[in-house]
């Protein structure tokens, strides 16, 4: 097949997860081997939600587990299994996608503790951030370029990354035009195909998000209004709850179209 890796891409609620499906079921119609990665989910190009440890620090982690669980043995193989589970080796580096480590009532504070390793919120120093980001999609690429599978990646190409680059580095659009371009070509052997949801009235689709997701809590809202307090450039701007939060994603969609034309 030609193309091997699908970018999807828009504001939240534009539409993403449903375009990558139906992709997915095309894909898979004509016997293509398709892998589709969501947002939030694990995968070999994103770093959200990903903490980054020395294997020293890695063992001395589930040294802490073990000290933890010596009164339950079989319960504590339980947590380092599930740990392991979540755990990538690659580089020198341990990667640890520690998301789904909150939901285990065991592991929860594992999950808590791995926060102060984590890629994302601003934790790394922009040549740090730029550095292990880099060198996950040269590594996909080149472990992915003579094999037959094909990818299909969710707000990974332009969302993920722009949290980052706008609302903690606060780089100028030359700066992040050069940086996109840059994972553009890390993947430019696999053919790579952008498609990207253009939403027209952004506050009137915020405000379906917000209110559609309460049906499991507010926590996807309180998590953005969360993000925009810490966020430097949300700060400098003045970008608040709803309407804060409004203007951010307007000013994302306009370059993120920028950056595609």
């Amino acid at each position: 097949m030609e193309h091997r890796i699908f970018f999807v891409e828009g504001i939240p609620g534009s539409g993403k997860t449903t375009l990558a499906s139906e992709l997915k079921k095309q894909l898979i119609s004509k016997d293509v081997r398709c892998h589709c990665y969501e947002e939030d989910e694990r995968n070999p190009l994103d770093l959200s939600m990903c903490a980054i440890l020395t294997e020293d620090e890695y063992v001395l982690l589930k040294r802490e587990i073990i000290e933890k669980g010596k009164a339950d043995h079989s319960s504590t193989e339980r947590m380092l299994k599930k740990l392991d589970s979540v755990t990538e080796h690659s580089n020198g580096r341990v990667y640890v996608f520690f998301l789904p480590l909150y939901s285990d009532a065991d592991l929860n504070c594992v999950a808590v503790s791995l926060q102060q390793y984590e890629v994302y919120n601003g934790h790394y120093s922009f040549d740090k951030f730029r550095e292990v980001h880099f060198e996950r999609w040269n590594s996909f690429c080149l472990s992915e370029v003579n094999t037959e599978n094909v990818y299909i990646c969710d707000a990974l190409f332009l969302q993920s990354p722009l949290f980052e680059l706008i609302g903690f580095y606060d780089l100028s659009f030359d700066q992040i035009s050069e940086y996109i371009r840059g994972l553009y070509s890390a993947v430019n052997d696999l053919s790579p195909v952008v498609y990207y949801n253009r939403v027209s009235d952004v506050a009137k689709l915020m405000r379906f998000v917000c209110e559609n997701r309460k049906n499991s809590g507010d926590r996807w809202e309180r998590g953005f209004y969360k993000w925009m307090e810490a966020s430097p450039y949300c700060q400098k701007h003045n970008y608040r709850c709803f309407d804060g939060m409004c203007a951010f994603l307007e000013e994302r969609q306009k370059i993120e179209i920028q950056l595609l034309k």
